[in-house]
C-alpha cells in the first residue's frame, strides 16, 4: 500500500489526423489518498494468478468540459480493449499449462479433527481459513473509491487555437 497527501495526474489527447483539434487536457487533483496492490501468485512458479488493485481516493474535485468528457470516454474504452485482450491471454496461457492443486487449495477446505469417532472443529484452522477466504481473490479487479466527488461539467465556450 502506497499513500501520499497531494496527487495531481494530468492528461491530454495526441493530436492526430482523425482528431483534428487541440484539446484541453484533463486534471485531476486529490488529497490524503492511497493505493493498494495485491498480487496472488502459484508457489510452484511464481505465475501471477490474480491481482487487485484499490484506488482509494479522499476527497475529489473534477472540472470537465464536453470535449474533454468525449476523450475521456474514449480512452476509458481503449483500456477497456486492453485489459480485456490481456484477460483473454491470460486465461488462454493458463489453460494450455495444466497445473497440479496448489497448497492454497487445500487451506480453503474445512479443516476437521477425529475425536472419539466424531469430526470436531478445530477453531484456530477455521479462523485461518475465514481470514484466508475474506482476502481470497478468484479474479483479478480494479476498484476506485472516494468519499465525495464534486464534479463539474462545462460547455466547451471558448475553442483553444494555436
Amino acid at each position: 500500500e502506497i499513500d501520499w497527501q497531494t496527487l495531481r495526474i494530468e492528461a491530454d489527447a495526441v493530436k492526430t489526423e482523425k482528431t483534428n483539434y487541440v484539446s484541453t487536457p484533463v486534471r485531476l487533483i486529490t488529497n490524503q489518498s492511497r493505493i493498494r496492490i495485491v498480487i496472488k501468485k502459484q508457489l510452484q512458479d511464481c505465475s501471477v494468478v490474480s491481482s487487485k488493485l484499490h484506488l482509494i481516493l479522499d476527497d475529489l474535485l473534477w472540472v470537465l468540459t464536453d470535449s474533454q468528457l468525449k476523450a475521456m470516454a474514449s480512452y476509458m474504452q481503449s483500456l477497456s480493449k486492453i485489459i480485456r485482450k490481456s484477460t483473454e491471454q491470460n486465461k488462454r496461457d493458463a489453460s494450455a499449462q495444466p497445473s497440479p492443486p496448489s497448497p492454497q487449495h487445500h487451506a480453503t477446505q474445512r479443516p476437521h479433527t477425529a475425536t472419539s469417532g466424531t469430526a470436531q472443529r478445530n477453531p484456530q484452522l477455521e479462523a485461518v481459513s475465514k481470514f484466508f477466504s475474506k482476502f481470497d481473490m478468484v479474479e483479478t479487479s480494479y476498484h476506485i473509491f472516494t468519499r465525495r466527488l464534486d464534479l463539474h461539467l462545462c460547455d466547451d465556450t471558448n475553442p483553444l487555437e494555436q
